[in-house]
Protein backbone atom coordinates (compact mmCIF):
# COMPACT_ATOMS: atom_id res chain seq x y z
CA UNK A 1 0.00 0.00 0.00
CA UNK A 2 1.40 3.39 -1.02
CA UNK A 3 -0.71 5.85 0.99
CA UNK A 4 -2.65 4.96 4.14
CA UNK A 5 -4.70 7.06 6.52
CA UNK A 6 -4.89 5.89 10.15
CA UNK A 7 -7.76 6.99 12.42
CA UNK A 8 -7.09 6.12 16.07
CA UNK A 9 -10.60 6.67 17.41
CA UNK A 10 -12.18 7.28 20.79
CA UNK A 11 -15.16 5.45 22.23
CA UNK A 12 -17.71 7.41 20.17
CA UNK A 13 -17.55 9.42 16.92
CA UNK A 14 -17.96 12.61 19.00
CA UNK A 15 -14.79 11.94 21.03
CA UNK A 16 -11.35 13.36 20.25
CA UNK A 17 -9.24 11.19 17.94
CA UNK A 18 -5.70 10.93 16.64
CA UNK A 19 -4.89 10.47 12.96
CA UNK A 20 -1.88 10.02 10.71
CA UNK A 21 -1.09 9.99 7.00
CA UNK A 22 1.37 7.26 6.02
CA UNK A 23 3.24 7.12 2.71
CA UNK A 24 5.35 4.09 1.82
CA UNK A 25 5.35 3.01 5.47
CA UNK A 26 6.48 6.41 6.85
CA UNK A 27 4.31 8.78 8.88
CA UNK A 28 4.42 12.10 7.02
CA UNK A 29 1.79 13.85 9.12
CA UNK A 30 -0.09 13.23 12.37
CA UNK A 31 -2.43 15.38 14.44
CA UNK A 32 -5.48 15.45 16.71
CA UNK A 33 -9.09 16.11 15.65
CA UNK A 34 -11.89 17.02 18.06
CA UNK A 35 -14.31 14.50 16.50
CA UNK A 36 -14.76 12.26 13.50
CA UNK A 37 -16.80 14.96 11.77
CA UNK A 38 -14.07 17.55 12.39
CA UNK A 39 -11.52 15.14 10.91
CA UNK A 40 -13.67 14.57 7.79
CA UNK A 41 -14.05 18.30 7.23
CA UNK A 42 -10.43 19.37 7.71
CA UNK A 43 -8.03 16.43 7.31
CA UNK A 44 -9.62 13.50 5.45
CA UNK A 45 -7.68 12.40 2.36
CA UNK A 46 -10.00 10.74 -0.17
CA UNK A 47 -7.10 9.28 -2.10
CA UNK A 48 -5.67 7.32 0.84
CA UNK A 49 -6.75 3.89 2.01
CA UNK A 50 -8.36 4.42 5.43
CA UNK A 51 -7.85 2.18 8.47
CA UNK A 52 -10.19 2.77 11.40
CA UNK A 53 -8.59 1.70 14.70
CA UNK A 54 -11.14 1.40 17.51
CA UNK A 55 -10.38 1.33 21.28
CA UNK A 56 -9.87 -2.22 22.52
CA UNK A 57 -11.87 -1.89 25.76
CA UNK A 58 -15.01 -2.91 23.85
CA UNK A 59 -13.47 -6.09 22.40
CA UNK A 60 -12.59 -9.57 23.52
CA UNK A 61 -10.03 -11.68 21.61
CA UNK A 62 -9.40 -15.26 22.63
CA UNK A 63 -7.98 -18.52 21.31
CA UNK A 64 -10.89 -20.95 21.12
CA UNK A 65 -10.93 -24.63 20.20
CA UNK A 66 -13.88 -26.08 18.31
CA UNK A 67 -14.40 -29.27 16.26
CA UNK A 68 -16.52 -27.33 13.72
CA UNK A 69 -15.51 -28.07 10.14
CA UNK A 70 -16.41 -24.80 8.45
CA UNK A 71 -15.65 -21.22 9.44
CA UNK A 72 -19.36 -20.41 9.67
CA UNK A 73 -20.03 -23.31 12.03
CA UNK A 74 -17.02 -22.32 14.10
CA UNK A 75 -18.21 -18.72 14.51
CA UNK A 76 -21.73 -19.85 15.41
CA UNK A 77 -20.39 -22.11 18.17
CA UNK A 78 -18.06 -19.54 19.75
CA UNK A 79 -20.86 -16.99 20.17
CA UNK A 80 -22.02 -18.91 23.24
CA UNK A 81 -18.50 -18.75 24.71
CA UNK A 82 -18.02 -15.00 24.14
CA UNK A 83 -21.52 -14.14 25.35
CA UNK A 84 -20.38 -14.17 28.99
CA UNK A 85 -17.46 -11.85 28.25
CA UNK A 86 -19.38 -9.22 26.26
CA UNK A 87 -22.98 -9.56 27.52
CA UNK A 88 -26.01 -8.49 25.56
CA UNK A 89 -26.97 -11.93 24.24
CA UNK A 90 -25.53 -13.87 21.31
CA UNK A 91 -27.77 -12.11 18.78
CA UNK A 92 -26.14 -8.79 19.66
CA UNK A 93 -22.57 -9.95 19.01
CA UNK A 94 -20.39 -9.58 15.93
CA UNK A 95 -17.81 -12.37 15.92
CA UNK A 96 -15.02 -12.90 13.39
CA UNK A 97 -11.75 -14.81 12.98
CA UNK A 98 -8.37 -13.14 13.09
CA UNK A 99 -7.22 -15.19 10.07
CA UNK A 100 -8.53 -17.62 7.45
CA UNK A 101 -6.85 -20.75 8.82
CA UNK A 102 -8.86 -23.95 9.22
CA UNK A 103 -7.20 -24.99 12.48
CA UNK A 104 -9.37 -26.27 15.30
CA UNK A 105 -7.87 -23.55 17.55
CA UNK A 106 -8.30 -20.02 16.16
CA UNK A 107 -8.05 -16.46 17.41
CA UNK A 108 -11.59 -15.06 17.60
CA UNK A 109 -12.60 -11.41 18.09
CA UNK A 110 -15.98 -10.37 19.47
CA UNK A 111 -17.65 -6.96 19.84
CA UNK A 112 -21.15 -5.61 20.34
CA UNK A 113 -22.77 -5.33 16.89
CA UNK A 114 -24.72 -2.15 17.74
CA UNK A 115 -21.56 -0.23 18.74
CA UNK A 116 -19.67 -1.32 15.63
CA UNK A 117 -22.65 -0.44 13.44
CA UNK A 118 -22.69 3.06 14.98
CA UNK A 119 -19.14 3.66 13.74
CA UNK A 120 -19.75 2.22 10.28
CA UNK A 121 -22.88 4.33 9.84
CA UNK A 122 -21.00 7.47 10.90
CA UNK A 123 -18.02 6.99 8.54
CA UNK A 124 -20.45 6.22 5.71
CA UNK A 125 -22.49 9.38 6.38
CA UNK A 126 -19.31 11.46 6.39
CA UNK A 127 -18.10 9.99 3.08
CA UNK A 128 -15.10 8.17 4.58
CA UNK A 129 -14.44 4.92 2.71
CA UNK A 130 -12.96 2.58 5.32
CA UNK A 131 -11.08 -0.51 4.06
CA UNK A 132 -10.02 -1.99 7.41
CA UNK A 133 -11.65 -1.74 10.83
CA UNK A 134 -9.69 -3.23 13.71
CA UNK A 135 -8.92 -2.79 17.43
CA UNK A 136 -5.80 -1.03 18.67
CA UNK A 137 -4.39 -4.01 20.59
CA UNK A 138 -4.69 -6.19 17.46
CA UNK A 139 -1.95 -4.06 15.86
CA UNK A 140 0.54 -5.19 18.51
CA UNK A 141 3.43 -7.46 17.38
CA UNK A 142 2.55 -11.16 17.12
CA UNK A 143 5.42 -13.60 17.63
CA UNK A 144 5.47 -17.19 18.85
CA UNK A 145 5.68 -17.52 22.67
CA UNK A 146 5.79 -13.73 22.91
CA UNK A 147 3.45 -11.22 24.55
CA UNK A 148 3.26 -7.55 23.56
CA UNK A 149 2.29 -4.92 26.13
CA UNK A 150 1.70 -1.22 25.45
CA UNK A 151 1.33 1.21 28.37
CA UNK A 152 -0.33 4.34 26.96
CA UNK A 153 -1.14 6.89 29.67
CA UNK A 154 -3.53 5.00 32.02
CA UNK A 155 -4.35 2.22 29.49
CA UNK A 156 -2.72 -1.21 29.26
CA UNK A 157 -2.89 -3.10 25.96
CA UNK A 158 -2.03 -6.80 25.88
CA UNK A 159 -1.68 -9.15 22.91
CA UNK A 160 -0.30 -12.68 22.81
CA UNK A 161 -0.56 -14.17 19.30
CA UNK A 162 -3.93 -12.51 18.67
CA UNK A 163 -5.40 -13.12 22.13
CA UNK A 164 -5.65 -9.96 24.21
CA UNK A 165 -7.50 -7.09 25.79
CA UNK A 166 -7.29 -3.44 26.89
CA UNK A 167 -7.92 -2.27 30.44
CA UNK A 168 -6.73 0.26 33.03
CA UNK A 169 -3.13 -0.09 34.15
CA UNK A 170 -4.03 0.13 37.82
CA UNK A 171 -5.99 -3.13 37.70
CA UNK A 172 -3.99 -5.16 35.20
CA UNK A 173 -0.50 -5.74 36.60
CA UNK A 174 -1.24 -8.95 38.51
CA UNK A 175 -3.50 -10.21 35.71
CA UNK A 176 -0.81 -9.76 33.06
CA UNK A 177 1.88 -11.39 35.20
CA UNK A 178 -0.39 -14.40 35.84
CA UNK A 179 -1.26 -14.75 32.14
CA UNK A 180 2.38 -14.68 31.07
CA UNK A 181 3.23 -17.34 33.66
CA UNK A 182 0.27 -19.59 32.82
CA UNK A 183 0.86 -19.41 29.06
CA UNK A 184 4.57 -20.19 29.40
CA UNK A 185 5.54 -17.02 27.54
CA UNK A 186 9.30 -16.59 27.33
CA UNK A 187 9.55 -13.08 25.88
CA UNK A 188 7.70 -9.77 26.39
CA UNK A 189 7.83 -6.75 24.07
CA UNK A 190 7.05 -3.78 26.31
CA UNK A 191 6.28 -0.31 24.97
CA UNK A 192 5.73 2.57 27.38
CA UNK A 193 6.34 6.27 27.94
CA UNK A 194 8.72 5.55 30.82
CA UNK A 195 11.86 3.41 30.90
CA UNK A 196 10.98 1.63 34.16
CA UNK A 197 9.54 -1.88 33.80
CA UNK A 198 6.56 -2.14 36.20
CA UNK A 199 6.22 -5.93 35.91
CA UNK A 200 7.84 -8.68 37.96
CA UNK A 201 8.60 -11.37 35.39
CA UNK A 202 11.51 -13.56 36.55
CA UNK A 203 12.94 -15.73 33.80
CA UNK A 204 11.15 -13.80 31.03
CA UNK A 205 13.10 -11.78 28.46
CA UNK A 206 11.74 -8.22 28.35
CA UNK A 207 12.49 -6.09 25.30
CA UNK A 208 11.60 -2.53 26.34
CA UNK A 209 10.96 0.38 23.93
CA UNK A 210 10.10 3.94 24.91
CA UNK A 211 7.29 5.85 23.19
CA UNK A 212 8.14 9.48 23.73
CA UNK A 213 5.03 11.23 22.36
CA UNK A 214 1.81 10.85 20.38
CA UNK A 215 3.66 11.01 17.05
CA UNK A 216 5.90 8.11 18.10
CA UNK A 217 2.79 6.09 18.94
CA UNK A 218 1.39 6.65 15.45
CA UNK A 219 4.77 5.64 13.97
CA UNK A 220 4.51 2.39 15.92
CA UNK A 221 1.01 1.67 14.58
CA UNK A 222 2.11 2.47 11.03
CA UNK A 223 5.10 0.13 11.32
CA UNK A 224 2.90 -2.67 12.71
CA UNK A 225 0.41 -2.24 9.89
CA UNK A 226 3.24 -2.39 7.35
CA UNK A 227 4.67 -5.56 8.92
CA UNK A 228 1.52 -7.61 9.56
CA UNK A 229 -2.09 -7.72 8.46
CA UNK A 230 -4.40 -7.03 11.42
CA UNK A 231 -7.73 -8.76 11.93
CA UNK A 232 -10.34 -6.91 9.87
CA UNK A 233 -13.79 -6.67 11.50
CA UNK A 234 -15.42 -6.13 8.09
CA UNK A 235 -16.44 -9.77 7.85
CA UNK A 236 -19.75 -11.58 7.58
CA UNK A 237 -22.66 -9.14 7.64
CA UNK A 238 -20.24 -6.18 7.61
CA UNK A 239 -18.22 -7.37 4.62
CA UNK A 240 -18.35 -4.77 1.80
CA UNK A 241 -20.50 -5.83 -1.12
CA UNK A 242 -19.47 -5.92 -4.77
CA UNK A 243 -20.84 -3.39 -7.24
CA UNK A 244 -22.01 -5.96 -9.80
CA UNK A 245 -23.52 -3.36 -12.13
CA UNK A 246 -20.19 -1.59 -12.50
CA UNK A 247 -18.36 -4.89 -12.80
CA UNK A 248 -20.51 -6.23 -15.65
CA UNK A 249 -20.91 -2.97 -17.58
CA UNK A 250 -18.34 -3.84 -20.34
CA UNK A 251 -20.00 -7.23 -20.90
CA UNK A 252 -23.69 -6.55 -20.29
CA UNK A 253 -25.04 -9.17 -22.67
CA UNK A 254 -22.55 -11.84 -21.67
CA UNK A 255 -23.10 -11.00 -18.03
CA UNK A 256 -26.89 -11.25 -18.39
CA UNK A 257 -26.61 -14.68 -20.06
CA UNK A 258 -24.18 -15.85 -17.41
CA UNK A 259 -26.49 -14.64 -14.65
CA UNK A 260 -29.43 -16.50 -16.20
CA UNK A 261 -27.40 -19.71 -16.36
CA UNK A 262 -26.29 -19.28 -12.77
CA UNK A 263 -29.88 -18.71 -11.61
CA UNK A 264 -31.04 -21.85 -13.44
CA UNK A 265 -28.17 -23.95 -12.08
CA UNK A 266 -28.59 -22.82 -8.49
CA UNK A 267 -32.37 -23.19 -8.81
CA UNK A 268 -31.85 -26.89 -9.53
CA UNK A 269 -29.39 -27.17 -6.64
CA UNK A 270 -31.82 -25.38 -4.35
CA UNK A 271 -34.58 -27.89 -5.13
CA UNK A 272 -32.29 -30.78 -4.24
CA UNK A 273 -31.03 -28.97 -1.14
CA UNK A 274 -34.56 -28.35 0.14
CA UNK A 275 -35.39 -32.03 -0.22
CA UNK A 276 -32.26 -33.25 1.57
CA UNK A 277 -32.40 -30.54 4.25
CA UNK A 278 -35.97 -31.55 5.10
CA UNK A 279 -34.81 -35.13 5.64
CA UNK A 280 -31.83 -33.93 7.69
CA UNK A 281 -34.08 -31.77 9.84
CA UNK A 282 -36.33 -34.73 10.63
CA UNK A 283 -33.36 -36.86 11.65
CA UNK A 284 -31.87 -34.04 13.75
CA UNK A 285 -35.20 -33.46 15.51
CA UNK A 286 -35.48 -37.16 16.39
CA UNK A 287 -31.91 -37.18 17.73
CA UNK A 288 -32.54 -34.07 19.85
CA UNK A 289 -35.73 -35.61 21.31
CA UNK A 290 -33.80 -38.71 22.36
CA UNK A 291 -30.98 -36.62 23.82
CA UNK A 292 -33.41 -34.52 25.88
CA UNK A 293 -35.11 -37.67 27.15
CA UNK A 294 -31.75 -39.06 28.30
CA UNK A 295 -30.36 -35.78 29.68
CA UNK A 296 -33.36 -33.52 30.50
CA UNK A 297 -31.31 -30.91 32.42
CA UNK A 298 -28.54 -30.43 29.84
CA UNK A 299 -28.89 -27.71 27.15
CA UNK A 300 -28.02 -28.76 23.59
CA UNK A 301 -25.09 -26.79 22.14
CA UNK A 302 -23.41 -29.26 19.76
CA UNK A 303 -25.45 -32.46 19.63
CA UNK A 304 -22.85 -34.68 17.97
CA UNK A 305 -19.97 -33.53 20.18
CA UNK A 306 -22.01 -33.75 23.41
CA UNK A 307 -23.29 -37.23 22.57
CA UNK A 308 -19.77 -38.47 21.83
CA UNK A 309 -18.43 -36.94 25.03
CA UNK A 310 -21.19 -38.38 27.20
CA UNK A 311 -20.58 -41.77 25.63
CA UNK A 312 -16.85 -41.49 26.33
CA UNK A 313 -15.99 -41.67 22.61
CA UNK A 314 -14.09 -38.38 22.30
CA UNK A 315 -10.64 -39.96 22.55
CA UNK A 316 -11.39 -43.60 21.71
CA UNK A 317 -9.94 -46.07 24.21
CA UNK A 318 -7.92 -43.36 25.97
CA UNK A 319 -10.82 -41.04 26.87
CA UNK A 320 -10.79 -39.62 30.39
CA UNK A 321 -14.40 -38.46 30.20
CA UNK A 322 -16.00 -41.31 32.16
CA UNK A 323 -13.51 -41.39 35.08
CA UNK A 324 -13.43 -37.58 35.32
CA UNK A 325 -17.22 -37.25 35.24
CA UNK A 326 -17.58 -40.05 37.82
CA UNK A 327 -15.24 -38.29 40.27
CA UNK A 328 -16.98 -34.97 39.60
CA UNK A 329 -20.41 -36.49 40.30
CA UNK A 330 -19.16 -38.09 43.53
CA UNK A 331 -17.67 -34.78 44.68
CA UNK A 332 -20.89 -32.87 43.90
CA UNK A 333 -22.94 -35.36 45.89
CA UNK A 334 -20.52 -35.32 48.83
CA UNK A 335 -20.13 -31.55 49.09
CA UNK A 336 -23.58 -30.31 48.04
CA UNK A 337 -24.42 -26.65 47.41
CA UNK A 338 -23.37 -26.68 43.74
CA UNK A 339 -25.38 -27.63 40.67
CA UNK A 340 -23.98 -28.78 37.32
CA UNK A 341 -25.27 -26.87 34.27
CA UNK A 342 -22.92 -27.88 31.44
CA UNK A 343 -20.07 -30.33 30.67
CA UNK A 344 -17.58 -30.06 27.82
CA UNK A 345 -14.83 -32.65 27.31
CA UNK A 346 -11.76 -31.45 25.37
CA UNK A 347 -9.35 -33.47 23.26
CA UNK A 348 -6.52 -32.69 25.67
CA UNK A 349 -8.21 -34.81 28.35
CA UNK A 350 -9.74 -31.95 30.35
CA UNK A 351 -13.34 -31.54 31.45
CA UNK A 352 -14.80 -28.01 31.41
CA UNK A 353 -17.58 -27.70 33.98
CA UNK A 354 -20.21 -24.92 34.20
CA UNK A 355 -21.63 -24.67 37.74
CA UNK A 356 -24.34 -22.82 39.62
CA UNK A 357 -23.77 -22.39 43.39
CA UNK A 358 -25.21 -20.42 46.27
CA UNK A 359 -22.01 -19.14 47.92
CA UNK A 360 -18.34 -18.88 47.07
CA UNK A 361 -17.63 -21.31 49.95
CA UNK A 362 -19.58 -23.98 48.04
CA UNK A 363 -17.22 -23.59 45.10
CA UNK A 364 -14.14 -23.72 47.33
CA UNK A 365 -15.37 -26.89 49.05
CA UNK A 366 -16.03 -28.53 45.68
CA UNK A 367 -12.53 -27.65 44.46
CA UNK A 368 -11.00 -29.14 47.63
CA UNK A 369 -13.03 -32.33 47.16
CA UNK A 370 -11.90 -32.68 43.54
CA UNK A 371 -8.26 -32.11 44.47
CA UNK A 372 -8.65 -34.66 47.25
CA UNK A 373 -9.86 -37.15 44.62
CA UNK A 374 -6.56 -36.81 42.76
CA UNK A 375 -7.65 -34.26 40.18
CA UNK A 376 -6.11 -31.00 38.99
CA UNK A 377 -8.55 -28.06 39.09
CA UNK A 378 -8.21 -24.69 37.33
CA UNK A 379 -10.75 -21.93 37.83
CA UNK A 380 -11.93 -20.34 34.58
CA UNK A 381 -13.60 -16.98 34.02
CA UNK A 382 -14.45 -14.73 36.95
CA UNK A 383 -17.55 -15.50 39.01
CA UNK A 384 -20.79 -14.15 37.58
CA UNK A 385 -23.90 -13.34 39.66
CA UNK A 386 -26.74 -15.65 38.65
CA UNK A 387 -30.14 -15.35 40.36
CA UNK A 388 -29.62 -15.76 44.09
CA UNK A 389 -26.16 -17.21 43.67
CA UNK A 390 -23.25 -17.35 41.25
CA UNK A 391 -22.13 -19.17 38.11
CA UNK A 392 -18.57 -20.19 37.44
CA UNK A 393 -16.36 -22.48 35.37
CA UNK A 394 -13.81 -25.10 36.37
CA UNK A 395 -11.39 -27.08 34.21
CA UNK A 396 -10.80 -30.54 35.67
CA UNK A 397 -8.14 -32.97 34.56
CA UNK A 398 -6.19 -35.89 35.97
CA UNK A 399 -3.31 -34.76 38.19
CA UNK A 400 -1.17 -37.73 37.13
Amino acid sequence: MTEVQLILAGDTPEDQLRWALVKDGNVVKSAVAESLRAFSESAHNNGAETVLILPGERFVARHISSPAKSKQQFLQSVRFILEDDLGGGIDGLHVCCADDSDNTIRAVIGVQREWLQLWLDEVSDLGINVKIVTADFLLMPKESETAAILLDNDRLMYNASGEGFVTEQAFARDLVEDLITQKGITKVILLSRILRNPFNLPGVEVEHFQIKDEHALMVFYAASLQKQKPANLLQGEFEPGIDWMEFTKPWRLAGALLAACIVLYFGMLLGEAIKFNAAADRITAQAEDRFRAAYPDMPIRNLRSQARQLAGAGEGGGSQFLPLSALLTASLETVGGAELSLLNYSEDGSLEVELQFATIDDLDRLKEALIGSGLSVDEGRSLTPSGNGYSGRLTVRSAA
